[in-house]
Protein backbone atom coordinates (compact mmCIF):
# COMPACT_ATOMS: atom_id res chain seq x y z
CA UNK A 1 0.00 0.00 0.00
CA UNK A 2 1.24 3.86 -0.17
CA UNK A 3 1.17 4.07 3.42
CA UNK A 4 3.87 1.19 3.42
CA UNK A 5 5.84 2.52 0.67
CA UNK A 6 5.58 5.59 2.48
CA UNK A 7 6.83 4.42 5.74
CA UNK A 8 9.95 2.37 4.22
CA UNK A 9 10.85 5.68 2.16
CA UNK A 10 10.72 7.26 5.91
CA UNK A 11 13.16 4.66 6.87
CA UNK A 12 15.66 4.55 4.45
CA UNK A 13 15.88 8.65 4.12
CA UNK A 14 16.26 8.51 8.37
CA UNK A 15 19.07 5.76 8.12
CA UNK A 16 20.69 8.12 4.89
CA UNK A 17 20.21 11.28 8.04
CA UNK A 18 21.54 8.84 10.72
CA UNK A 19 25.09 8.42 8.70
CA UNK A 20 25.77 11.73 8.12
CA UNK A 21 24.76 12.75 11.49
CA UNK A 22 28.05 10.43 12.80
CA UNK A 23 30.18 11.30 9.94
CA UNK A 24 30.07 14.54 11.32
CA UNK A 25 30.89 13.21 14.71
CA UNK A 26 33.65 10.78 13.60
CA UNK A 27 34.60 14.51 11.89
CA UNK A 28 35.20 16.55 15.37
CA UNK A 29 36.28 13.08 16.58
CA UNK A 30 39.59 13.15 14.46
CA UNK A 31 40.60 16.40 14.78
CA UNK A 32 39.82 16.53 18.32
CA UNK A 33 37.16 19.01 18.21
CA UNK A 34 35.57 19.87 21.37
CA UNK A 35 33.55 23.19 20.95
CA UNK A 36 30.00 22.28 21.47
CA UNK A 37 28.41 25.04 19.90
CA UNK A 38 30.77 24.52 16.74
CA UNK A 39 29.64 20.99 16.69
CA UNK A 40 25.68 21.67 17.43
CA UNK A 41 25.47 24.36 14.87
CA UNK A 42 27.47 22.44 12.35
CA UNK A 43 25.12 19.09 13.00
CA UNK A 44 22.21 21.20 12.92
CA UNK A 45 22.84 23.21 9.66
CA UNK A 46 23.85 19.64 7.85
CA UNK A 47 20.79 17.76 8.77
CA UNK A 48 18.14 21.17 8.31
CA UNK A 49 19.83 22.02 4.65
CA UNK A 50 19.43 18.59 3.91
CA UNK A 51 16.05 18.03 4.79
CA UNK A 52 15.80 21.58 3.31
CA UNK A 53 17.13 20.37 0.20
CA UNK A 54 15.27 17.04 0.01
CA UNK A 55 11.65 18.71 0.63
CA UNK A 56 12.38 21.47 -2.21
CA UNK A 57 13.52 18.97 -4.44
CA UNK A 58 11.06 17.19 -4.00
CA UNK A 59 8.55 19.32 -4.15
CA UNK A 60 9.71 20.98 -7.37
CA UNK A 61 10.19 17.54 -9.15
CA UNK A 62 6.09 16.94 -7.87
CA UNK A 63 5.47 20.20 -9.55
CA UNK A 64 7.63 19.58 -12.36
CA UNK A 65 5.61 16.01 -12.90
CA UNK A 66 1.58 17.33 -12.77
CA UNK A 67 2.59 19.81 -15.31
CA UNK A 68 4.31 18.06 -17.65
CA UNK A 69 1.05 15.23 -17.28
CA UNK A 70 -1.08 17.63 -17.40
CA UNK A 71 0.65 19.11 -20.76
CA UNK A 72 0.57 15.30 -22.15
CA UNK A 73 -3.15 15.07 -20.96
CA UNK A 74 -4.10 18.01 -23.14
CA UNK A 75 -2.07 17.45 -26.43
CA UNK A 76 -3.55 13.61 -25.98
CA UNK A 77 -7.52 14.64 -25.55
CA UNK A 78 -6.89 17.66 -27.91
CA UNK A 79 -5.86 15.46 -30.76
CA UNK A 80 -8.58 12.57 -30.04
CA UNK A 81 -11.34 15.09 -30.05
CA UNK A 82 -9.71 16.77 -33.27
CA UNK A 83 -10.54 12.99 -35.08
CA UNK A 84 -13.56 13.29 -33.61
CA UNK A 85 -14.04 16.77 -34.71
CA UNK A 86 -12.73 16.10 -38.57
CA UNK A 87 -15.55 13.25 -38.77
CA UNK A 88 -17.99 16.26 -38.85
CA UNK A 89 -16.27 18.70 -41.05
CA UNK A 90 -15.52 20.86 -37.63
CA UNK A 91 -11.46 22.06 -36.64
CA UNK A 92 -10.66 22.27 -32.99
CA UNK A 93 -7.38 24.09 -32.10
CA UNK A 94 -7.51 24.56 -28.51
CA UNK A 95 -9.02 22.61 -25.54
CA UNK A 96 -11.46 25.59 -24.73
CA UNK A 97 -12.76 24.69 -27.96
CA UNK A 98 -14.15 21.43 -27.23
CA UNK A 99 -17.32 23.06 -25.61
CA UNK A 100 -18.31 24.34 -28.77
CA UNK A 101 -17.61 21.02 -30.42
CA UNK A 102 -20.39 19.58 -27.87
CA UNK A 103 -22.74 22.18 -28.82
CA UNK A 104 -23.53 20.43 -32.24
CA UNK A 105 -26.52 18.52 -32.41
CA UNK A 106 -25.16 16.07 -34.80
CA UNK A 107 -22.86 14.18 -32.72
CA UNK A 108 -23.23 10.64 -31.70
CA UNK A 109 -24.27 9.92 -28.36
CA UNK A 110 -21.26 7.64 -27.95
CA UNK A 111 -18.89 10.21 -28.93
CA UNK A 112 -20.76 13.16 -26.82
CA UNK A 113 -20.34 10.49 -23.72
CA UNK A 114 -16.47 10.28 -24.41
CA UNK A 115 -15.44 13.76 -25.21
CA UNK A 116 -17.05 15.08 -22.06
CA UNK A 117 -15.36 12.08 -19.94
CA UNK A 118 -12.54 13.38 -21.54
CA UNK A 119 -12.93 17.19 -20.88
CA UNK A 120 -14.23 16.20 -16.68
CA UNK A 121 -10.72 14.10 -16.75
CA UNK A 122 -8.95 17.33 -17.87
CA UNK A 123 -10.92 19.48 -15.25
CA UNK A 124 -10.15 17.39 -12.94
CA UNK A 125 -6.47 16.63 -13.31
CA UNK A 126 -6.63 21.15 -13.44
CA UNK A 127 -8.31 21.19 -10.06
CA UNK A 128 -5.77 18.99 -8.56
CA UNK A 129 -2.87 20.50 -10.39
CA UNK A 130 -4.39 24.18 -8.78
CA UNK A 131 -5.18 22.93 -5.12
CA UNK A 132 -1.61 21.72 -4.83
CA UNK A 133 0.29 25.22 -6.19
CA UNK A 134 -1.88 27.23 -3.64
CA UNK A 135 -0.76 24.89 -0.97
CA UNK A 136 2.17 26.15 1.38
CA UNK A 137 5.02 26.21 0.59
CA UNK A 138 4.25 25.70 -3.09
CA UNK A 139 2.37 28.62 -3.38
CA UNK A 140 5.45 30.87 -2.27
CA UNK A 141 7.81 29.12 -4.49
CA UNK A 142 5.88 28.79 -7.68
CA UNK A 143 6.81 32.48 -8.43
CA UNK A 144 9.89 32.15 -8.23
CA UNK A 145 9.47 29.15 -10.40
CA UNK A 146 7.73 31.49 -12.70
CA UNK A 147 5.27 28.69 -12.33
CA UNK A 148 1.43 29.42 -14.14
CA UNK A 149 -1.44 27.80 -13.11
CA UNK A 150 -3.55 25.83 -15.63
CA UNK A 151 -6.92 27.02 -16.36
CA UNK A 152 -9.57 25.68 -18.88
CA UNK A 153 -12.93 27.20 -19.68
CA UNK A 154 -15.62 25.38 -17.25
CA UNK A 155 -18.50 26.50 -19.75
CA UNK A 156 -21.17 23.80 -18.13
CA UNK A 157 -22.53 22.82 -14.83
CA UNK A 158 -21.03 19.25 -14.99
CA UNK A 159 -17.34 20.64 -15.28
CA UNK A 160 -18.17 23.07 -12.38
CA UNK A 161 -19.70 20.51 -10.32
CA UNK A 162 -16.84 18.22 -10.57
CA UNK A 163 -14.22 20.78 -10.03
CA UNK A 164 -15.80 21.67 -6.63
CA UNK A 165 -16.21 18.31 -5.61
CA UNK A 166 -12.24 17.67 -6.39
CA UNK A 167 -11.81 20.55 -4.35
CA UNK A 168 -13.49 19.26 -1.44
CA UNK A 169 -12.84 15.69 -1.53
CA UNK A 170 -8.69 15.88 -1.99
CA UNK A 171 -6.93 13.38 0.55
CA UNK A 172 -3.58 12.72 1.14
CA UNK A 173 -2.03 9.29 1.86
CA UNK A 174 -1.25 9.52 5.68
CA UNK A 175 0.60 6.86 7.79
CA UNK A 176 -1.95 5.17 9.71
CA UNK A 177 -1.91 2.23 12.50
CA UNK A 178 -0.25 1.95 15.43
CA UNK A 179 3.03 1.16 14.88
CA UNK A 180 4.00 4.62 13.11
CA UNK A 181 2.64 6.26 16.04
CA UNK A 182 4.29 3.74 18.68
CA UNK A 183 8.09 4.64 16.49
CA UNK A 184 7.82 7.82 16.74
CA UNK A 185 6.89 8.27 20.15
CA UNK A 186 9.47 5.91 20.90
CA UNK A 187 12.17 7.86 18.84
CA UNK A 188 11.18 11.01 20.90
CA UNK A 189 11.49 8.75 24.30
CA UNK A 190 14.60 8.13 23.39
CA UNK A 191 15.57 11.63 22.19
CA UNK A 192 14.83 12.92 25.29
CA UNK A 193 17.22 10.33 27.45
CA UNK A 194 20.03 10.58 24.66
CA UNK A 195 20.11 14.63 25.41
CA UNK A 196 19.38 14.25 29.34
CA UNK A 197 22.51 12.02 28.86
CA UNK A 198 24.27 14.30 26.90
CA UNK A 199 23.85 17.18 28.86
CA UNK A 200 24.98 15.32 32.36
CA UNK A 201 28.64 14.48 30.05
CA UNK A 202 28.66 17.94 28.69
CA UNK A 203 27.79 19.45 32.27
CA UNK A 204 31.16 17.87 33.77
CA UNK A 205 33.27 19.31 30.60
CA UNK A 206 31.81 22.99 31.06
CA UNK A 207 32.21 22.65 34.73
CA UNK A 208 35.93 22.30 33.49
CA UNK A 209 35.94 24.85 31.10
CA UNK A 210 34.60 27.75 33.34
CA UNK A 211 37.19 26.91 36.48
CA UNK A 212 40.69 28.07 35.51
CA UNK A 213 44.00 26.20 36.29
CA UNK A 214 45.50 27.61 39.14
CA UNK A 215 49.03 27.23 41.00
CA UNK A 216 48.29 25.47 44.52
CA UNK A 217 49.64 27.88 46.30
CA UNK A 218 46.65 29.60 44.79
CA UNK A 219 44.25 28.05 45.85
CA UNK A 220 40.88 29.49 47.60
CA UNK A 221 38.17 27.75 49.17
CA UNK A 222 35.53 26.68 46.57
CA UNK A 223 35.64 24.73 43.67
CA UNK A 224 39.17 24.50 41.94
CA UNK A 225 41.33 23.12 39.39
CA UNK A 226 44.87 22.52 39.73
CA UNK A 227 47.70 20.80 37.73
CA UNK A 228 50.73 19.20 39.65
CA UNK A 229 52.52 16.00 40.64
CA UNK A 230 51.66 13.34 42.95
CA UNK A 231 54.05 13.74 46.57
CA UNK A 232 53.81 11.83 49.57
CA UNK A 233 55.45 12.44 53.41
CA UNK A 234 57.85 9.46 53.94
CA UNK A 235 59.20 6.58 51.71
CA UNK A 236 56.14 4.25 53.58
CA UNK A 237 54.39 3.25 50.52
CA UNK A 238 51.24 0.74 49.48
CA UNK A 239 51.74 -2.34 47.54
CA UNK A 240 49.03 -3.05 44.73
CA UNK A 241 47.77 -6.44 45.08
CA UNK A 242 47.67 -7.70 41.70
CA UNK A 243 51.53 -6.16 39.88
CA UNK A 244 53.49 -5.40 43.30
CA UNK A 245 53.47 -2.18 42.00
CA UNK A 246 54.77 0.62 45.05
CA UNK A 247 52.10 3.62 45.35
CA UNK A 248 49.85 5.95 46.97
CA UNK A 249 46.45 4.94 45.96
CA UNK A 250 45.06 1.50 44.46
CA UNK A 251 42.05 0.03 43.05
CA UNK A 252 41.67 -3.90 43.44
CA UNK A 253 38.53 -5.52 41.83
CA UNK A 254 38.01 -9.71 41.81
CA UNK A 255 35.43 -11.15 39.28
CA UNK A 256 33.89 -14.29 38.63
CA UNK A 257 32.02 -14.54 35.28
CA UNK A 258 28.73 -16.57 35.48
CA UNK A 259 26.74 -18.10 33.13
CA UNK A 260 23.15 -17.16 32.67
CA UNK A 261 21.99 -19.12 29.70
CA UNK A 262 22.53 -16.35 26.43
CA UNK A 263 24.33 -13.74 28.70
CA UNK A 264 27.30 -13.97 30.52
CA UNK A 265 27.79 -11.57 33.59
CA UNK A 266 30.78 -11.09 35.87
CA UNK A 267 30.10 -11.16 39.38
CA UNK A 268 32.02 -8.74 41.52
CA UNK A 269 33.65 -11.36 44.87
CA UNK A 270 36.41 -8.87 46.61
CA UNK A 271 36.75 -4.98 46.30
CA UNK A 272 39.25 -3.19 47.72
CA UNK A 273 40.38 0.94 47.55
CA UNK A 274 43.63 1.59 49.57
CA UNK A 275 45.49 5.39 49.99
CA UNK A 276 47.85 7.16 52.03
CA UNK A 277 48.47 10.29 52.42
CA UNK A 278 49.19 12.66 49.45
CA UNK A 279 49.29 15.83 47.70
CA UNK A 280 49.14 17.93 44.58
CA UNK A 281 52.56 19.56 44.54
CA UNK A 282 53.70 22.11 41.97
CA UNK A 283 56.45 24.79 42.10
CA UNK A 284 54.35 27.20 44.29
CA UNK A 285 53.34 24.77 46.99
CA UNK A 286 51.19 21.60 47.86
CA UNK A 287 47.72 20.25 48.55
CA UNK A 288 46.55 17.34 50.28
CA UNK A 289 44.21 15.19 48.26
CA UNK A 290 41.58 13.18 49.66
CA UNK A 291 41.09 10.41 47.16
CA UNK A 292 37.24 9.37 48.95
CA UNK A 293 34.65 9.81 46.42
CA UNK A 294 36.96 10.82 43.51
CA UNK A 295 36.84 10.01 40.10
CA UNK A 296 40.39 8.77 39.37
CA UNK A 297 41.42 8.12 35.88
CA UNK A 298 44.70 6.64 35.76
CA UNK A 299 47.17 5.12 33.19
CA UNK A 300 48.45 2.67 35.72
CA UNK A 301 45.44 -0.07 35.05
CA UNK A 302 46.17 -3.43 34.78
CA UNK A 303 43.35 -6.31 33.40
CA UNK A 304 44.08 -9.94 34.03
CA UNK A 305 41.98 -13.12 33.44
CA UNK A 306 42.21 -16.30 34.64
CA UNK A 307 40.27 -18.79 33.83
CA UNK A 308 36.30 -17.57 34.68
CA UNK A 309 38.31 -15.06 37.08
CA UNK A 310 38.98 -11.21 36.23
CA UNK A 311 41.16 -9.37 37.80
CA UNK A 312 41.20 -5.54 37.64
CA UNK A 313 44.10 -3.32 39.20
CA UNK A 314 44.02 1.04 39.29
CA UNK A 315 47.06 2.98 41.09
CA UNK A 316 48.36 6.16 41.52
CA UNK A 317 52.71 6.58 41.72
CA UNK A 318 54.46 9.27 43.37
CA UNK A 319 55.65 11.68 40.60
CA UNK A 320 52.75 10.91 39.09
CA UNK A 321 51.73 14.30 37.19
CA UNK A 322 48.68 14.65 37.88
CA UNK A 323 44.85 16.72 37.04
CA UNK A 324 42.64 17.90 39.88
CA UNK A 325 39.22 19.46 39.74
CA UNK A 326 37.08 19.48 43.10
CA UNK A 327 36.40 21.64 46.14
CA UNK A 328 39.07 22.78 48.07
CA UNK A 329 37.71 22.90 52.04
CA UNK A 330 39.23 22.86 55.35
CA UNK A 331 41.71 20.21 56.56
CA UNK A 332 39.67 17.98 58.69
CA UNK A 333 42.97 17.75 60.84
CA UNK A 334 44.54 21.01 60.09
CA UNK A 335 41.84 24.16 60.16
CA UNK A 336 44.53 26.61 58.64
CA UNK A 337 45.03 24.26 55.70
CA UNK A 338 43.12 23.83 52.73
CA UNK A 339 43.09 20.03 50.50
CA UNK A 340 41.00 18.77 47.67
CA UNK A 341 38.29 16.62 48.71
CA UNK A 342 34.92 15.96 47.09
CA UNK A 343 32.01 18.59 46.80
CA UNK A 344 29.37 16.62 48.47
CA UNK A 345 26.89 16.65 45.80
CA UNK A 346 26.93 16.56 41.78
CA UNK A 347 29.40 18.78 40.91
CA UNK A 348 32.90 16.38 39.70
CA UNK A 349 35.52 15.48 41.80
CA UNK A 350 38.03 13.80 39.03
CA UNK A 351 42.19 13.19 39.37
CA UNK A 352 43.32 11.76 36.06
CA UNK A 353 46.76 11.14 35.14
CA UNK A 354 46.19 11.83 31.36
CA UNK A 355 45.67 15.56 31.87
CA UNK A 356 42.49 18.43 31.19
CA UNK A 357 42.66 18.26 27.71
CA UNK A 358 42.69 14.42 27.61
CA UNK A 359 39.30 14.67 30.24
CA UNK A 360 37.96 17.18 28.37
CA UNK A 361 37.67 15.19 25.18
CA UNK A 362 36.57 11.93 26.67
CA UNK A 363 33.27 13.67 28.11
CA UNK A 364 33.11 15.60 25.12
CA UNK A 365 33.26 12.55 22.76
CA UNK A 366 30.67 10.52 25.28
CA UNK A 367 28.40 13.87 25.51
CA UNK A 368 28.43 14.52 21.58
CA UNK A 369 27.55 10.99 20.45
CA UNK A 370 24.99 11.28 22.81
CA UNK A 371 23.62 14.41 21.20
CA UNK A 372 24.32 12.94 18.02
CA UNK A 373 22.05 9.96 18.80
CA UNK A 374 19.11 12.58 20.05
CA UNK A 375 19.29 14.80 16.52
CA UNK A 376 19.03 12.01 14.77
CA UNK A 377 15.96 10.49 16.37
CA UNK A 378 13.96 13.99 16.86
CA UNK A 379 14.51 13.78 13.10
CA UNK A 380 13.06 10.39 12.88
CA UNK A 381 10.28 11.66 15.16
CA UNK A 382 9.21 14.68 13.18
CA UNK A 383 8.98 12.43 9.84
CA UNK A 384 6.92 10.27 11.28
CA UNK A 385 4.75 13.08 12.96
CA UNK A 386 4.64 15.03 9.83
CA UNK A 387 3.73 11.66 7.93
CA UNK A 388 0.79 11.30 10.35
CA UNK A 389 -1.04 14.74 10.16
CA UNK A 390 -0.01 16.28 7.00
CA UNK A 391 0.69 13.07 4.28
CA UNK A 392 3.65 12.59 2.44
CA UNK A 393 4.27 15.65 1.36
CA UNK A 394 7.27 18.20 1.00
CA UNK A 395 6.02 19.61 3.58
CA UNK A 396 7.22 16.19 5.88
CA UNK A 397 10.93 17.36 5.05
CA UNK A 398 10.00 20.89 5.38
CA UNK A 399 8.84 20.74 8.93
CA UNK A 400 11.33 18.20 9.96
CA UNK A 401 14.21 20.45 9.02
CA UNK A 402 12.83 22.14 11.84
CA UNK A 403 13.28 20.10 14.40
CA UNK A 404 17.48 19.83 14.60
CA UNK A 405 17.91 23.51 15.26
CA UNK A 406 15.07 23.74 17.55
CA UNK A 407 16.77 20.78 19.92
CA UNK A 408 20.14 22.82 19.05
CA UNK A 409 18.32 25.73 20.60
CA UNK A 410 16.77 24.15 23.67
CA UNK A 411 20.26 22.00 24.43
CA UNK A 412 22.06 24.74 23.83
CA UNK A 413 20.08 27.07 26.52
CA UNK A 414 19.96 24.25 28.58
CA UNK A 415 23.90 24.03 28.85
CA UNK A 416 24.17 28.15 29.21
CA UNK A 417 21.38 28.32 31.99
CA UNK A 418 23.35 25.31 34.22
CA UNK A 419 26.98 27.01 33.90
CA UNK A 420 24.87 30.29 35.28
CA UNK A 421 23.22 28.07 38.23
CA UNK A 422 26.57 26.24 38.89
CA UNK A 423 28.66 29.76 38.95
CA UNK A 424 25.64 31.17 41.30
CA UNK A 425 25.78 27.71 43.50
CA UNK A 426 29.86 27.76 43.98
CA UNK A 427 29.36 31.95 44.78
CA UNK A 428 26.42 31.01 47.36
CA UNK A 429 28.01 27.84 48.59
CA UNK A 430 31.25 30.06 49.82
CA UNK A 431 28.72 32.11 51.27
CA UNK A 432 27.20 29.58 53.29
CA UNK A 433 30.74 27.85 54.17
CA UNK A 434 31.83 31.60 55.81
CA UNK A 435 28.71 31.40 57.32
CA UNK A 436 29.02 27.95 58.83
CA UNK A 437 32.57 28.73 60.51
CA UNK A 438 31.60 32.06 61.94
CA UNK A 439 28.58 29.93 63.57
CA UNK A 440 31.64 28.04 65.03
CA UNK A 441 33.53 30.88 66.70
CA UNK A 442 30.39 32.72 68.10
CA UNK A 443 29.23 29.10 70.41
CA UNK A 444 32.31 29.84 72.08
CA UNK A 445 32.06 33.88 73.08
CA UNK A 446 29.74 33.73 75.57
CA UNK A 447 31.93 31.23 78.13
CA UNK A 448 35.05 33.72 77.42
CA UNK A 449 33.15 36.37 78.02
CA UNK A 450 31.98 35.14 82.20
CA UNK A 451 36.10 34.37 82.31
CA UNK A 452 36.89 37.89 81.17
CA UNK A 453 34.17 39.50 83.32
CA UNK A 454 36.73 38.64 86.05
CA UNK A 455 39.45 40.55 85.11
CA UNK A 456 37.24 43.26 83.79
CA UNK A 457 38.28 45.96 86.50
CA UNK A 458 41.45 45.93 84.54
CA UNK A 459 40.78 45.29 80.98
CA UNK A 460 37.06 46.38 80.24
CA UNK A 461 38.22 46.82 76.80
CA UNK A 462 38.67 43.24 75.85
CA UNK A 463 34.67 42.55 77.06
CA UNK A 464 34.28 45.48 74.13
CA UNK A 465 35.80 44.09 72.05
CA UNK A 466 34.59 40.91 72.81
CA UNK A 467 30.68 42.24 73.03
CA UNK A 468 31.82 43.87 69.32
CA UNK A 469 33.00 40.60 67.46
CA UNK A 470 29.92 38.96 68.52
CA UNK A 471 27.77 41.32 67.21
CA UNK A 472 29.89 41.18 63.97
CA UNK A 473 29.08 37.33 63.80
CA UNK A 474 25.38 37.87 64.63
CA UNK A 475 25.20 40.78 61.52
CA UNK A 476 27.50 38.05 59.26
CA UNK A 477 24.62 35.78 58.90
CA UNK A 478 22.37 38.33 57.28
CA UNK A 479 25.47 39.93 55.65
CA UNK A 480 28.42 38.54 54.59
CA UNK A 481 29.32 41.69 53.25
CA UNK A 482 30.39 42.55 56.70
CA UNK A 483 33.38 40.21 56.48
CA UNK A 484 36.08 43.16 56.72
CA UNK A 485 34.78 44.47 59.98
CA UNK A 486 34.74 41.04 60.99
CA UNK A 487 38.53 40.10 60.51
CA UNK A 488 39.53 43.86 62.20
CA UNK A 489 37.14 42.62 65.52
CA UNK A 490 39.19 39.66 65.31
CA UNK A 491 42.54 41.11 64.72
CA UNK A 492 41.69 43.69 67.63
CA UNK A 493 40.97 41.29 70.14
CA UNK A 494 43.91 38.68 69.23
CA UNK A 495 46.53 41.63 70.42
CA UNK A 496 44.12 42.76 73.49
CA UNK A 497 43.77 38.79 74.29
CA UNK A 498 47.50 38.46 73.98
CA UNK A 499 48.34 41.07 76.36
CA UNK A 500 46.42 39.72 79.26
CA UNK A 501 47.45 36.68 78.79
CA UNK A 502 50.91 38.41 79.48
CA UNK A 503 49.42 40.51 82.52
CA UNK A 504 47.69 37.37 84.11
CA UNK A 505 50.12 34.33 83.53
CA UNK A 506 47.26 32.19 85.12
CA UNK A 507 45.05 32.21 82.33
CA UNK A 508 47.17 30.27 80.64
CA UNK A 509 45.88 27.12 81.74
CA UNK A 510 42.15 28.02 81.45
CA UNK A 511 41.06 25.77 78.23
CA UNK A 512 38.97 28.58 77.19
CA UNK A 513 41.27 31.30 77.14
CA UNK A 514 43.51 29.04 74.93
CA UNK A 515 40.28 27.74 72.75
CA UNK A 516 39.71 31.50 72.00
CA UNK A 517 43.35 32.38 71.42
CA UNK A 518 43.41 29.84 69.03
CA UNK A 519 40.13 30.16 67.54
CA UNK A 520 40.91 34.32 66.55
CA UNK A 521 44.29 33.10 65.21
CA UNK A 522 42.10 30.35 63.30
CA UNK A 523 39.43 32.74 62.34
CA UNK A 524 42.23 34.73 60.92
CA UNK A 525 43.27 32.62 58.41
CA UNK A 526 40.19 30.83 57.26
CA UNK A 527 38.79 34.83 56.76
CA UNK A 528 41.73 35.41 54.27
CA UNK A 529 41.05 31.63 52.17
CA UNK A 530 37.31 32.19 52.42
CA UNK A 531 37.45 35.66 51.47
CA UNK A 532 39.73 34.83 48.05
CA UNK A 533 37.37 31.98 47.30
CA UNK A 534 34.36 33.56 47.57
CA UNK A 535 35.63 36.42 45.49
CA UNK A 536 36.94 34.51 42.89
CA UNK A 537 33.53 32.81 42.22
CA UNK A 538 32.00 36.07 42.48
CA UNK A 539 34.82 37.47 39.54
CA UNK A 540 33.68 35.08 37.16
CA UNK A 541 30.11 34.42 38.06
CA UNK A 542 29.69 38.63 37.31
CA UNK A 543 31.82 38.16 34.14
CA UNK A 544 29.48 35.29 32.76
CA UNK A 545 26.04 37.35 33.49
CA UNK A 546 27.41 40.28 31.54
CA UNK A 547 28.58 38.36 28.41
CA UNK A 548 26.51 37.21 25.49
CA UNK A 549 24.06 35.15 25.65
CA UNK A 550 24.14 34.71 28.94
CA UNK A 551 23.52 37.97 29.73
CA UNK A 552 20.09 37.25 28.02
CA UNK A 553 19.04 34.04 30.21
CA UNK A 554 20.38 36.31 33.42
CA UNK A 555 17.99 38.81 32.51
CA UNK A 556 15.12 36.31 32.13
CA UNK A 557 15.53 34.30 34.80
CA UNK A 558 16.87 36.55 37.69
CA UNK A 559 20.41 36.03 37.99
CA UNK A 560 21.58 39.23 39.70
CA UNK A 561 25.25 40.84 39.99
CA UNK A 562 26.88 39.76 43.19
CA UNK A 563 29.41 42.08 45.12
CA UNK A 564 32.87 41.35 46.46
CA UNK A 565 33.96 40.81 49.65
CA UNK A 566 36.26 44.39 50.08
CA UNK A 567 40.12 43.77 52.16
CA UNK A 568 40.00 45.27 55.45
CA UNK A 569 42.72 47.04 56.49
CA UNK A 570 44.70 44.68 59.03
CA UNK A 571 46.51 47.74 60.37
CA UNK A 572 43.41 49.97 61.02
CA UNK A 573 42.10 47.37 64.04
CA UNK A 574 45.12 47.28 65.46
Amino acid sequence: TRSTLGLRSIYKLWFGIAFISLSVFFLFRVFSWHRLIAYFALLAIVLSMLMIDLGIKMMQRDIDLLMSRFAQQQLSTLEEVSAYAANYGMRIDSIDGIQSFLEHEGIAPEVRRRVESLQLALAKSMAHINISLEQNPESLLTGLWNIEKPSINLQSEALRSAVAHVANNTAYTQLQGTQPLMLCLFSLVFSVVASVAGIRLIKIKRYMENLASIEVSGVAYGMTEINGRISVEDDALLTSPLTQTPCCWYSYKEEERRDGGKKQRWKTLAKNTESITSYCEDDSGRIEIIFDNAEIDTEHSCVEKQGDRRYTEKCLLPGDNVYVIGYAGLNQYHSTRLSMQHPGDKLPYIISTRGEQAIMLDKAKKGMFSINLAFSMTVLSALLASAMMYGFSPMDFLLASLASPLLMIIIMLIVHYNDLVFLRQRVERNSANIAVSMQKRAELIPDVENIVKAYSKYESGILNSLTSLRQSLAEFKDNELNIEKLENDAVKLDVQFKGLVEDYPQLKSNELIASMMQLLSDMENEIVFMRKGYNDAVEVYNTRIQSIPDNILAHLFGFKEKKLIEYGTKQDAR
